[in-house]
């Protein structure tokens, strides 16, 4: 059983009757009572439930039934929990506008209901690694301070949702801070 972003996917063995007709799967949001179900061919050995919620976990049988429609009892159950793995979407439109001693950074706000934050990063043009700064979700500007006048700077920026998945990388911008 795999729990993946908004399924689960259950395998099993295969039944060897000769009248196999089919299985059911029988699922139930964890806490709750109502159990909802799935009928599955009788080829199959594996089946995904999708448009699960993330992060909540859910209780999962299976039944054989025969070609007259007799059931076999339910296997025992088994849990699951669909994991959020949706990165946020890449962050967009960053910019660079600089001034004495810091660049500010611009972008356009991602709209992700789960969004937590975003991170910028920063080097001197040609460094090797990055420095990097954690910033509020709600934020869409973001000044980088205590830079040296007249060296180029690189800028990057990702998103991180609730789950902590990581987006991709903005574009990389550069600017070079300076007394206007």
């Amino acid at each position: 059983m795999v729990g993946t972003d908004c399924d689960v996917t259950l395998s099993w063995n295969a039944n060897v009757e000769p009248d196999l007709g089919g299985y059911e799967i029988a699922y139930q949001r964890y806490g709750t009572s109502t159990w909802l179900t799935k009928a599955v061919s009788a080829a199959s050995t594996s089946d995904t439930i999708t448009g699960l919620a993330h992060n909540v976990q859910y209780t999962f049988k299976i039944r054989a039934r025969d070609l007259k429609s007799n059931w076999s009892n339910y296997t025992s159950t088994v849990a699951a929990t669909p994991r959020d793995q949706t990165p946020p979407g890449q962050p967009v439109g960053l910019t660079a506008a600089p001034s004495d001693r810091s660049v500010v950074l611009s972008w356009s706000a991602n709209t992700e209901p789960d969004l937590a934050g975003y991170q910028v990063d920063f080097r001197k043009t040609g460094a090797s690694t990055w420095s990097n700064v954690a910033v509020a979700k709600t934020a869409t500007s973001y000044t980088v301070s205590s830079l040296i006048n007249g060296a180029e700077y690189e800028f990057r920026l990702r998103a991180k949702d609730t789950t902590g998945n990581w987006s991709v990388y903005s574009d990389v911008v550069r600017a070079v801070p300076g007394l206007a």
